[in-house]
């Protein structure tokens, strides 16, 4: 079944809009009006959805159902790896989200080498693949910084 991240999801009812990537989510799956998906939200609450309709620009959908799955891990998974040249910090940040770490601090090294900081594409790898592993929180992805400073 599909499951999307909507950050907003429930805040405004039992109403849903998506817009942009979700949109384009649910029109790959072929979703049309009446099937339903999984929406779950930044306080870490999953939705049944049910589409309703889908537009050019906007998707409406009505929420069924909210529960809060105990999926996530009790413990307090911090990772904390040096800068990597690449792809491989996307690697990375996507097996982290996998295995369960709540935090992602990148760390900069002396021997680090003028990579570039791609700090959106690393948070949008992170919700894509808790969507894609079935939890239901993003980790948070911090901004690196040297070692002393974490």
């Amino acid at each position: 079944m599909l499951r999307l991240f909507v950050p907003h999801a429930g805040a405004e009812g039992p109403r849903l809009r998506l817009t942009g990537a979700d949109l384009r989510h649910l029109r790959a799956y072929r979703m049309g009006p009446g099937e339903r998906f999984l929406v779950f939200d930044a306080t870490g609450a999953e939705h049944e959805a049910r589409l309703e309709r889908l537009g050019g620009r906007l998707a409406e959908a009505t929420i069924l159902a909210t529960h809060r799955p105990a999926r996530e891990s009790p413990l307090d998974l911090v990772l904390a790896p040096a800068l990597l040249k690449g792809a491989k910090m996307d690697l990375v940040i996507e097996k982290a989200t996998e295995l369960g770490v709540r935090r992602v601090a990148p760390v900069v090294s002396r021997y680090t080498i003028g990579l570039g900081v791609r700090l959106e594409r690393w948070r949008r790898i992170a919700v894509a693949a808790a969507e894609q592993c079935g939890r239901t929180s993003v980790p948070a992805i911090d901004t690196p910084l040297p070692l002393p400073e974490l």
